[in-house]
């Protein structure tokens, strides 16, 4: 199932017909999949090689994603963020979730900073903000491919009219030297 946005209509009403979209109709990580959990368990669609346990998708925020206490997103945002972790893998499925889900743990972080969290008031500064924060976390290497994937949120968000200014935004993380 492909989303489709509607011209006519404003940012607001595309994300609430892409959040029911996703929670009503897609499939993808299960047909049984409880949209509003906080986490998701997708051992069944995602095969990580050399892994034992289960492959979890917790929607925490960027402050408590490491820490045995989680807070978790924020609404609207976190029902964006898990109906763009849903329709993403079903359009490229990918075995490092963990990239997607740490570039919207930082944009949320961003949006935060702005005084909501709304996901149709991302702008340029928001991404900008959120790439800030990822290259102040861990190796260089992980800041730069989340920024890639933060590139393709707001490339996704642009091209769906989910925002309520249009974006033009390139990850600033310069691609560290692997020699």
């Amino acid at each position: 199932v492909t989303f489709v946005p509607q011209t006519d209509f404003d940012a607001k009403a595309n994300l609430a017909g892409f959040i029911d979209l996703c929670r009503t109709k897609l499939t993808i990580f299960g047909q049984t999949l409880d949209f509003d959990a906080d986490t998701w368990n997708v051992s069944d669609t995602i095969k990580l090689p050399g892994k034992k346990s289960a492959v979890r998708l917790v929607f925490s925020n960027l402050d408590t994603c490491n820490k045995r206490e989680l807070v978790m997103m924020r609404e609207p945002f976190k029902s964006f963020a898990k109906s763009y972790m849903r329709y993403q893998h079903g359009m490229s499925p990918s075995r490092c979730v963990g990239t997607r889900i740490g570039a919207l743990r930082a944009l949320e972080a961003a949006l935060l900073e702005t005084g909501t969290e709304d996901p149709v008031r991302i702008d340029s500064h928001v991404l900008n903000r959120a790439a800030q924060l990822l290259n102040g976390r861990g190796a260089a290497t992980v800041a730069y491919r989340a920024g890639g994937q933060l590139e393709k949120i707001s490339d996704f968000i642009r091209d769906n009219g989910l925002s309520a200014i249009p974006i033009q935004w390139r990850n600033p993380l310069k691609r560290p030297s692997d020699s």
